[in-house]
């Protein structure tokens, strides 16, 4: 008899514990997905305070690590300076991807300033293209021969 009521207790125990693991792993989930939802939010008002620097993808995928601070920064920003008054958002969110010329070797000082100069100045400009860099080089070896 005091196996079969050891062979009870431990089966009601089992049942208990798979239940409130069940329970949790269910508000995980919905927690993950208010989450998300919060973010997509988060990110679609910052997108439209300045649209021309928030990458909204980017900014979903980083969202969920951003402090309470930063996410309430961005619900709250109305314009592109008001977002980058937060250092931290401008390398998470708010820089696009760096772009870099193909840069030729320089055959003289000229060429090997104006290289400098495309690398040194115009690589921070927010998603850049090549002809620009290639104007900007041509523009300035044009300047620097006079």
């Amino acid at each position: 008899m005091g196996n079969k009521k050891i062979l009870f207790y431990g089966a009601i125990s089992v049942v208990t514990i798979l239940t409130i693991s069940f329970l949790l792993a269910g508000k995980n989930k919905s927690s993950l997905n208010e989450t998300k939802g919060a973010c997509a939010d988060i990110c679609s008002k910052a997108k439209s305070a300045c649209a021309s620097l928030i990458d909204e993808d980017n900014c979903n995928s980083k969202c969920s690590n951003f402090s309470n601070e930063t996410k309430e920064h961005l619900k709250n920003s109305n314009s592109c300076e008001e977002l980058t008054q937060k250092p931290e958002l401008i390398a998470d969110v708010i820089m696009p991807e760096v772009n870099t010329p193909n840069t030729k070797a320089a055959s003289n000082d000229c060429e090997a300033a104006c290289n400098k100069y495309v690398m040194a100045c115009l690589t921070l400009v927010p998603n850049v293209s090549e002809a620009l860099f290639s104007d900007g080089f041509n523009s300035c070896l044009k300047d620097c021969t006079k």
